[in-house]
């Protein structure tokens, strides 16, 4: 199972995103509350994808279609959900994602995947309890990303992994102006949450968008 948060600065039409990605998403309703149900599934495992969108900002979705209608059930009751670590510190950019890795088996990759950064991305996910990530672009642009791990031996190797998905990015001639953010992004450890913050001058979400600078 994973679950997670995207919220945006500006009210954003999640409503019709959900629908444009999922042209086969069914409108359901629990709690008094409205959401999507998208069906998905592999040889026998098959299961619903659920989507709510709370206000003009929020998207929330789950791999399990009982978590959501969980949350749902709080929501009429009135009964608050702790935020999850990490939310905190980067739910005001303008691009924030949280997830919660703690449940087991939320994650399908190979045990060992053949390359080194794979290798890196999927150590990251299982080592942590919960991934928050945070992105800004304004007169700078800014990267936080943020993992809490269960002790100071899995925030030591989540650190080591980090590093390595930055320095490869970094070297990534495909992404172009991308690859210098991740260039400047630096990984620090703190007991057992481990932080990559990378800053650059000028907006670089408006250089992706029109490269040639309305030129």
């Amino acid at each position: 199972m994973s679950s997670g948060v995207v919220t945006t600065a500006k009210p954003f039409d999640w409503t019709d995103c959900v629908k444009k990605w999922f042209p086969k998403a069914e409108a359901a309703k629990h709690a008094g509350r409205a959401y999507f149900r998208v069906p998905f599934g592999v040889g026998e495992a098959k299961g619903h994808l659920a989507f709510f969108v709370p206000n003009d900002r929020t998207l929330v979705f789950e791999t399990d279609e009982d978590e959501l209608k969980s949350l749902l059930g709080r929501l009429e009751k009135k009964l608050e959900s702790p935020a999850p670590p990490g939310w905190d510190e980067v739910n005001r950019d303008l691009l924030a994602v949280c997830l919660d890795t703690a449940t087991p088996g939320w994650l399908k990759a190979p045990a060992l995947p053949k390359r080194a950064i794979d290798r890196a991305l999927v150590t990251v996910a299982r080592e942590s309890t919960t991934l928050a990530l945070g992105f800004s672009a304004g007169d700078d642009t800014r990267l936080h990303f943020v993992a809490h791990t269960k002790d100071a031996d899995a925030a030591r190797t989540v650190s080591e992994s980090l590093k390595l998905v930055f320095e490869d990015m970094a070297e990534a001639e495909d992404l172009g102006p991308v690859a210098k953010l991740f260039g400047a992004t630096k990984v620090k450890r703190d007991k057992t949450t481990v932080r990559a913050t990378g800053a650059l001058e000028g907006n670089l979400l408006r250089r992706l968008l029109d490269p040639t600078g309305g030129e």
